[in-house]
């Protein structure tokens, strides 16, 4: 581990103990490049968290300014966010469609200490199939506009509507109409008709908004930052170990269990890309090492792309790392599973792999 992921990874924790505030603070004593150590955080979503943790630290003054510029924009900007998602969340009661938050905009009022310190690049609400095309009018109501088509052609007969946005304030605004929680990709999705659990309602200072009990949540957002890319998001790791410190007393685990087991052995692979808060302790990684923990399958576009050659980039797709492979298909640490895992992971692509041909063809919707 670098010592610039060191900081940044030690930073991505909603409540940090006294042990874990010094450990960040001597992690950060031994930086060498303040530049790569905030662009990480940046990228990862963990600045204002990581000013939040050395604020006080002397010696940081230059750094420290610096976090505290981010983490000053984040606040604007969440509190944009969040309300438009007020005013749209309520426009979409008004017209009688059921909505559910979904990841940052339900997060951020639900289980971190303000808002601002969860950044969002979008506003995510899941409707009803039947309610997208009402969900659309209700948005283009409040001034938002639509792309005419998803940005790649692979994204079409995707699980969300086209981008819509608006500019408020100076800031873009966007927002995304899902009638899936979960990309087509997943072994099982998530939708209004499928939930495990009824909506929770949420009550904030600033409104009340419903978004996913707590099985569905977690399914969702382990799902989703388990989805193809380079590295697993730091921000979404602090999102699950946040959000199951936060409930842990209220999630009923043998039900996770029985349901999605694949959910508690991605919080003890986590582990090993975050270190777990000390109340999650007993899901602690317990096996062998593994090379390069957080490193994601790519996705088809960086396959294809791949500077090699096509055939590399198929490579890695059919061989994806050993980290996600583990966390994707619930290899246990013994390995129980890997061979099972790794043939259903080559049909699975090739599923992926005519999803997007399909998308390409003419007249797809």
């Amino acid at each position: 581990m670098t010592d610039t992921h060191e900081v940044v990874s030690l930073a991505a924790i909603i409540n940090a103990s006294e042990t874990r505030c010094k450990a960040i603070e001597k992690a950060a004593d031994t930086v060498d490049s303040w530049d790569n150590v905030i662009s990480q955080a940046e990228r990862d979503g963990i600045a204002p968290m990581l000013y939040r943790y050395l604020k006080n630290t002397t010696g940081l003054d230059s750094a420290v300014d610096r976090l505290r510029g981010l983490a000053i924009r984040h606040r604007h900007a969440t509190k944009i966010r969040m309300s438009e998602f007020f005013r749209i969340s309520e426009t979409l009661a008004d017209n009688g469609i059921a909505s559910a938050a979904l990841k940052g905009v339900a997060l951020a009022g639900l289980i971190y200490p303000e808002p601002g310190l969860r950044p969002m690049r979008d506003i995510d609400f899941l409707v009803s199939p039947s309610d997208a095309d009402a969900a659309r009018h209700s948005l283009e109501s409040l001034g938002y506009e639509f792309e005419e088509t998803h940005l790649s052609r692979f994204m079409r007969r995707h699980h969300h509507l086209p981008n819509a946005s608006k500019i408020v304030d100076g800031l873009k605004v966007s927002v995304e109409i899902h009638t899936r929680a979960i990309s087509r990709d997943a072994p099982r999705s998530i939708t209004m008709a499928s939930l495990h659990d009824p909506l929770q309602l949420v009550d904030t200072p600033f409104g009340q908004y419903h978004t996913l009990g707590h099985l569905d949540m977690l399914h969702q957002l382990c799902r989703h930052a388990l989805e193809p890319g380079h590295y697993i998001r730091l921000m979404s790791v602090m999102d699950i170990q946040g959000y199951c410190e936060r409930f842990i007393e209220d999630i009923d685990w043998q039900r996770v269990a029985e349901h999605y087991p694949f959910i508690t052995n991605f919080l003890s692979l986590s582990d090993l890309v975050v270190t777990l808060p000390e109340s999650l302790s007993h899901f602690s990684y317990q096996g062998p090492a593994i090379d390069d923990p957080g490193r994601l399958v790519p996705t088809v576009s960086i396959a294809l792309g791949h500077s090699a050659s096509r055939l590399e980039g198929l490579k890695s797709l059919f061989n994806p790392p050993e980290w996600w492979l583990k966390s994707y298909y619930r290899i246990t640490p013994e390995g129980q599973g890997r061979l099972a895992a790794f043939m259903h992971h080559k049909w699975r692509v090739t599923i992926w792999l005519g999803r997007r041909l399909v998308a390409t063809l003419p007249g797809a919707a």
